[in-house]
């Protein structure tokens, strides 16, 4: 898997928002074309949490961090290692607007994005412990 990394943007006519905004456009688009390079199938969005769900659910991807965490773990993982400073929690479609199709109530919403924050949390702990022992 191939990272874009976004070097040199602080133009002297570029604000900082600027440039955070196309970090997180980009980082986006990485975080869902990285998702595809797993080859992942209805039954890795589905996992045994939503085997019963009435639609398809695959490409959902902000279901990952939920059925798929190791998917996700490894995406954090690969971005923190290129030298990431901004990193997202996969639930950028975790709101109600983008799941109201696929019926899910606002407290599978809360899951979605509970589950994608301690993932994150739990992939940077991880990062930077291994950081300070090969400091150490």
């Amino acid at each position: 898997m191939s990272l874009i990394i976004l070097q040199d943007l602080a133009l002297p006519s570029t604000s900082l928002t600027e440039v955070m905004l196309l970090m997180l456009r980009v980082m986006t688009v990485q975080l869902s074309l990285m998702c595809c390079c797993f080859r992942l199938t209805e039954e890795d969005f589905r996992g045994d949490r939503y085997k019963q769900h009435p639609h398809e659910l695959r490409g959902n991807n902000d279901l990952l961090v939920i059925t798929r965490p190791d998917v996700i773990a490894d995406i954090h993982t690969e971005f923190l290692e290129a030298g990431a400073d901004i990193l997202e929690t996969n639930t950028f479609n975790g709101t109600r607007t983008s799941q109201v199709s696929l019926l899910f109530t606002e407290l599978r919403l809360c899951r979605i994005c509970e589950h994608g924050l301690m993932l994150l949390d739990a992939c940077l702990n991880a990062y930077i412990s291994a950081q300070v022992d090969k400091a150490g």
